[in-house]
């Protein structure tokens, strides 16, 4: 179940990394802070959900 999450927060996180790298996106800190309270947010669903 841990691998799963730690899966999916990689995917949301490798993805906004590679959008910025390949279309030379800026991001500002509280968009940063969005994306890894989305990904928090998914990890606490996953783990609190079985």
């Amino acid at each position: 179940m841990v691998n799963v999450v730690i899966g999916r927060n990689f995917g949301i996180i490798g993805t906004s990394v590679l959008g910025i790298m390949l279309f030379d996106e800026k991001l500002s800190l509280l968009q940063i802070v969005c994306v890894l309270m989305i990904a928090m947010g998914i990890a606490g669903l996953k783990l609190l959900g079985d």
